[in-house]
């Protein structure tokens, strides 16, 4: 079973409720009780100042990833838990996944719209909240827009080698002259894309029927709605226990800048694309649900 992006929020927890502070991350600007601040690929806003019950959540920030919002919180909760928000007394359903220190939820449009003019939100995950004050939300959404654009169009990978490129896709499009990389167990072919998460940029897998690019990070598999997806030639070299070909094409990074290169293995009759670095010790690729590495494989060259 595969991830939505929902479930790569996961990974972020580490991140969810410290005040950034890493180079890559900038204030993009104040609006009310709201910080906006550019994560590099995607943005995030957080409301400050004392907007909840002592004890019962001390923040709360709406992420923009894309096209796609996201609202975490450090509320205590014991698990996933279904709530009913109340913005402004009216009723907005959220599905909220707990991980180590946060606890994360996609929301759709219409809760969007609604937190623009808001003046209070109570998540009401217990019997008083946790509340928060609201001013300037409408400003603070539309500095978030702006940071995601801009994220955006600086996100689009330029091209690694001559007759190669990648091309921007999202929504589980593929371009038509995408070669076929790899192929999957029931036979279908598997195409090498790169999807941004969590400030790094890394190689997965596509096919028809999956609604985003596909790849490995912290032990599981993770889909990214928006990506793209290599074109024009690709050329393979083999290479075994963590081994790099010194002509292999970066084709990603992690957070910290390290360079990332596709590679493909077999496993269980299919050939699957997926990352390797330096330290990986083999290619590290995404397989119903889970993370796995594997000791031989192929490198993506010129």
């Amino acid at each position: 079973m595969r991830h939505t992006v929902h479930a790569a929020l996961a990974a972020m927890a580490s991140l969810l409720l410290v005040a950034p502070a890493a180079p890559a991350q900038q204030v993009v600007g104040e609006s009310g009780s709201w910080r906006v601040e550019s994560l590099g690929v995607s943005c995030a806003a957080w409301l400050t100042g004392p907007n909840t019950q002592p004890g019962s959540g001390s923040m709360v920030r709406i992420d923009l990833d894309g096209d796609q919002w996201s609202m975490v919180s450090d509320f205590p909760l014991a698990g996933d838990v279904t709530t009913t928000l109340l913005i402004d007394g009216r009723a907005f359903q959220a599905r909220f996944e707990r991980h180590s220190d946060a606890a994360s939820a996609l929301i759709r449009p219409e809760l969007v719209r609604a937190l623009r003019t808001a003046r209070r939100l109570n998540l009401n995950f217990g019997p008083t909240g946790p509340q928060y004050a609201l001013r300037g939300t409408a400003g603070a959404f539309d500095l978030l827009e702006g940071c995601a654009r801009q994220a955006a169009s600086a996100a689009a990978p330029a091209p690694v080698a001559a007759g190669v490129d990648w091309v921007p896709q999202s929504g589980g499009s593929i371009p038509q002259d995408a070669p076929a990389a790899g192929r999957d167990t029931n036979g279908q072919p598997l195409f090498l894309c790169l999807a941004d998460h969590n400030g790094g940029r890394h190689p997965g897998k596509i096919r028809p029927g999956f609604h985003g690019c596909d790849f490995g990070y912290g032990g599981r598999e993770i889909t990214a709605h928006s990506y793209s997806v290599l074109v024009g030639r690709d050329a393979w070299a083999p290479a075994a226990n963590g081994q790099i070909p010194p002509q292999a094409l970066r084709s990603g990074q992690e957070a910290d800048g390290s360079a990332l290169f596709a590679c493909r293995i077999g496993f269980r009759g299919s050939l699957q694309l997926g990352k390797i670095r330096p330290g990986f010790g083999g290619c590290n690729f995404s397989y119903g649900g889970q993370e796995f590495t594997g000791t031989s494989y192929e490198v993506l060259v010129p």
